[in-house]
């Protein structure tokens, strides 16, 4: 279940006055949590990303391959959140 379909949910429940979960409101609040850290995390790197290196004359490699690890780290804990 992703969090699209959870927000719709809950959504939903609202308008119906269904008193929402806490354990699913916890759940909600983390994942918006998880979410703007890493969204953070990504510009910072992709704006070291597009520092040149020797002069401007090719593409910073490590900046790159950090923001490759870290959108990878990210991916593996919203699928934890996910579950």
């Amino acid at each position: 279940m992703s969090n699209v379909t959870v927000e719709q949910d809950v959504d939903a429940a609202e308008k119906n006055r269904e008193k929402i979960k806490a354990q699913v409101l916890d759940w909600r609040s983390r994942v918006d949590k998880v979410i703007a850290e890493e969204e953070k995390k990504v510009r910072d790197l992709e704006d070291k990303a597009k520092d040149k290196c020797f002069i401007g004359l090719c593409p910073n490699i490590r900046s790159r391959y950090w923001l490759s690890k870290r959108a990878e780290e990210g991916a593996t804990t919203s699928d934890e959140l996910i579950k």
